[in-house]
C-alpha cells in the first residue's frame, strides 16, 4: 500500500477516535509508537487549517471528477 494513503487511512481512523494501538493494527505495525512517530500528526491548532484544507480538497475532487 503506498505511503500517502496509509497516512491517508491513518488519519481517517485516527479522527474516528480509535485508538493508535487499533490503527497500528491495521497497518501492520507491531510498536505502535512506528505509528505514533510516523503516521498520527499533530491535530489542527486552528480550525480554520482545517477548513482551508478541506475546502482544497473539494475543489480537487470537482477537478479531477470533471475530466
Amino acid at each position: 500500500m503506498p505511503h500517502t494513503y496509509r497516512k491517508t487511512v491513518a488519519t481517517l481512523i485516527d479522527g474516528s477516535g480509535l485508538s493508535a494501538r487499533f490503527i497500528a493494527d491495521q497497518l501492520g505495525h507491531s510498536r505502535v509508537s512506528m505509528t505514533q512517530d510516523f503516521y498520527l500528526g499533530r491535530r489542527a491548532v486552528d480550525g480554520a487549517v482545517a477548513a482551508a484544507l478541506g475546502e482544497f480538497a473539494w475543489i480537487a475532487f470537482i477537478d479531477w471528477e470533471g475530466q
